[in-house]
Order: structure tokens, then sequence, then C-alpha cells
């Protein structure tokens, strides 16, 4: 499943040899718990609340990785800085690009 996951979001093959069970568990927690996390997100920044940006961009980060989605990854890391920064601003700008690589990493495991 991981192999299938990785090639769909051209991801690092190197990186898969976890069991098939692992990663559909991953995808399970990773498909149930982000789409509130991310609306989470976006509150966050609309509230101005850098403490709750670098906590909720932290948190989705880590589900991201686990399922060996990189580039969101990357995202959410600078936005998990900028939150620690309090870049309200920088944040609002990046998020755009943040939830359009969500919903690609979506629209892969949906497949």
């Amino acid at each position: 499943m991981l192999d299938q996951i990785s090639s769909r979001l051209e991801l690092d093959n190197a990186e898969v040899g976890h069991s098939d069970m692992a990663t559909g568990a991953r995808v399970e927690v990773f498909c149930a718990a982000t789409p509130e996390r991310v609306r989470s997100l976006w509150e966050a920044i609309d509230r101005s609340s850098p403490g709750d940006i670098q906590a909720l961009a932290h948190a989705i980060r880590s589900s991201a990785d686990a399922i060996h989605a990189h580039h969101l990854s990357d995202l959410l890391q600078d936005l998990e800085v900028l939150g620690m920064r309090g870049e309200i601003w920088r944040a609002e700008r990046l998020m755009p690009e943040v939830h359009h690589e969500y919903r690609r990493v979506m629209a892969c495991l949906a497949d």
C-alpha cells in the first residue's frame, strides 16, 4: 500500500519498508484526523493565534511524515516556524499552498 501512495505522491521509495497493516493504520489516522486539524489551522490563522498555528502545523506535519507526504510536511514545517516567530501574515500567505497540497495528498489516498 505504501508503495502505491509513494509513487502517486512522488515520494522516495527508499523510505518504503513498513508493513501494509501499519501503513494502512497511518493512512486511516491521517484521513480521520487531518481534515479537522486543517480547519482548525485556518481558524488559528483567522484568529491570529501563533501558538495554535505552530501546534497544529506540527501535528499535521507529524501525520504527513508518517505517510511519507514530504512536500506537505515541508510546507507545514515552514508554517510551524512562522507560527513560532509570530509571523501571521506570512502564515496566511502560505496557507493556500499548504491547503492545495493537503487536498492533493487526500485525493491520492482516495484513489
